[in-house]
């Protein structure tokens, strides 16, 4: 895909179309890093870490959900 900056007063915006956005699952609120590499301009979308209660509750979903195949697997 080829894209060009869009002017808009003395800036340049890079847009991001939003088949990508959905994609990268990015909205205009998701804090993003940027780095240059040599010709390439790296944006990465910095995400919140699950907390630990987070992890626990989908664990003990899957586990729940899936005991059974849990128990055939480790035999």
């Amino acid at each position: 895909m080829m894209k060009t900056l869009t002017k808009q007063g003395d800036r340049l915006i890079f847009e991001v179309d939003d088949p990508i956005r959905q994609l990268w699952r990015i909205d205009a609120k998701t804090p993003l890093t940027v780095t240059v590499d040599g010709d390439r301009l790296i944006l990465e979308a910095q995400r919140d870490e699950v907390s630990d209660a987070e992890f626990d509750a989908a664990a003990a979903k899957v586990t729940t959900r899936y005991e059974q195949t849990f128990r055939k697997l480790a035999e």
